[in-house]
């Protein structure tokens, strides 16, 4: 079998809607008041694990805050970050 050689040229990104810190994104998504008390409290450990072992400080939703409906799905997303990438 003859090898074939790849030569990556450019990478792309797509990020969906605008950037939600942190500390936000109960009021962005809507807080789970229906969810046992045990995952309130894994969600809330694991926000402040997120700042502080990941760094992360911002999310982003492909989702309408208000409407509730999906503006982006994976496909849309990949192709998006792949037209960023032959730019």
């Amino acid at each position: 079998m003859k090898e074939s050689r790849v030569k990556i040229i450019g990478s792309g990104t797509y990020l969906p809607g605008q950037r939600i810190p942190l500390d936000k994104v109960d009021e962005y998504l809507g807080e789970l008041v229906d969810a046992p008390s045990k995952i309130r409290k894994w969600l809330k450990m694991t926000k402040g694990l997120m700042r502080q072992l990941l760094d992360v400080e911002y999310y982003h939703f492909a989702i309408d805050p208000v409407t509730r409906e999906f503006t982006d799905d994976n496909i849309n997303m990949s192709v998006k970050a792949a037209q960023k990438a032959m730019e």
